[in-house]
């Protein structure tokens, strides 16, 4: 029985050509259109716990993959870059003063700071240096089980008589080809970053203009960018492999409910004119603007390279895209514009402890931003630094702030494929839905 299986499961899902690929195709459209009919077909108690299990499954693999440590090294590697990057950031705020020519500091204040800044550097070098080796053990074992899975590809094509067209990476091969990208992608990150640190501590020695040390500074800033950079890419573990499988669900759930919505916008914009309603010449600009944009897209793109049907395409395409909607988007995010400031004035009304915290923060960082209130701080002593305006603006954005974005990201994510779901399944109804 599990030979009979082996061989049915092979002889359906190994690459076809020819008829054999159309039939297959053919065949996949309607196994499509069957398996929504079915979905379309569900209870409607039924429809909610198929979004609820869909969305806790994915909301809970991305969540488990964050958290989840990959291997001692990766965790150890991934550490130490965090640390690095803190250490960076905390060297280029404290510089970041002395880039500012009107800023009148002491030569003790200006040495002290400079000072500081390279015993950050000096920790953050050490940190990168650490990951790096850590990282480093790991393409051994990798490249290992890289030429394993290779082997056992080619075995499998040059058993079933395979074309080179016909032959894509296996998820064992693709996974650790993944593995062995990222790792690649951190030590070089690493290289760059101590590259950066070290080249910025031995021109703090020599810097005197305040625009030598801005750029010194901003240079760490780049240093420590990497470091983030690296410290992502050295975060994977078992689940990590498969999230560009998870990824292609959602895109696909995605792709569903755009082609909803451009349906949605074509109904509705023919029945407006065909009924003259308030507005027709409008939806007439949008079936105008949405046949043309589409018609020089796909000649800018398929058509031949040097010819006049791609230089056409191209040069109308501009013109529709960056002549037209971009100015268009412009306007509308000009006019909205209004609206924020109207709504940031009525949030910062302090009437609650969350306004007065929100406001309370906004002023921290503005003032850190600007020359005047880094000036306000800038007498305070080397051993109260952390006191600093422009190191708490730092703080409150790097911390606070990036932990809030990461977390409304997180949730909107989920969120989408949540909505993705719905209108997949039709249990969204209002205007543009059916009653």
């Amino acid at each position: 029985m599990i030979g009979l299986g082996n061989s049915l499961a092979f002889s359906l899902f190994v690459p076809k050509q020819g008829v054999a690929l159309a039939a297959y195709m053919i065949g996949s459209i309607l196994i499509g259109i069957a398996f929504l009919f079915m979905l379309t077909r569900v209870p409607q108690k039924y429809r909610k716990i198929l979004i609820i299990g869909a969305t806790f499954v994915a909301g809970w693999f991305y969540m488990l993959e964050f958290f989840i440590p990959g291997t001692h090294d990766t965790s150890l590697a991934r550490s130490r870059f965090i640390a690095a990057q803190r250490h960076l950031q905390q060297s280029a705020q404290t510089l970041q003063p002395l880039a500012y020519p009107k800023n009148e500091l002491s030569a003790s204040q200006k040495s002290g700071r400079i000072a500081t800044a390279t015993r950050e550097l000096d920790t953050a070098i050490k940190d990168l240096t650490e990951a790096r080796v850590s990282i480093d053990k790991l393409k051994p074992d990798l490249n290992r089980d890289l030429k394993t899975a290779n082997d056992n590809a080619n075995a499998f094509s040059k058993e079933h008589r395979l074309t080179d067209k016909m032959i894509e990476p296996n998820a064992s091969t693709k996974i650790i080809q993944q593995h062995i990208s990222e790792i690649g992608d951190s030590s070089g990150q690493a290289e760059g970053a101590i590259a950066e640190a070290t080249a910025a501590k031995n021109s703090l020695s020599t810097a005197d203009s305040p625009e030598e040390i801005g750029a010194i500074a901003a240079n760490i800033s780049v240093a420590a960018e990497s470091a983030g950079l690296a410290a992502g890419a050295a975060s994977s573990n078992f689940l990590t492999g498969y999230k560009d499988t998870i990824g292609t669900v959602s895109s696909v759930i995605g792709g569903f409910t755009l082609l909803l919505g451009i349906i949605n916008l074509l109904s509705i914009h023919f029945k407006t004119i065909a009924k003259h309603k308030l507005g027709w010449p409008s939806s007439i600009a949008f079936f105008v603007a949405f046949i043309a944009i589409i018609v020089f897209g796909m000649m800018q793109t398929y058509g031949r390279a040097g010819g006049n049907t791609k230089a056409l395409g191209s040069a109308w395409y501009d013109v529709l895209f960056n002549g037209g909607l971009a100015q268009l988007q412009a306007s509308m995010f000009a006019m909205v514009a209004f609206y924020i400031v109207s709504a940031a004035y009525r949030a910062f009304r302090i009437r609650s402890a969350e306004a007065a915290l929100m406001m309370i923060a906004a002023f921290l960082v503005m003032l850190g931003f600007v020359p005047f209130g880094i000036w306000l701080t800038s007498g305070l002593p080397a051993s109260l630094s952390f006191l600093h305006l422009d190191i708490i603006r730092g703080w409150i954005m790097e911390i606070p702030n990036a932990a809030a974005q990461r977390g409304m990201a997180f949730g909107i994510g989920v969120g989408a494929l949540a909505m993705g779901l719905r209108i997949w399944l039709s249990l969204e109804r209002g205007a543009y839905f059916d009653k």
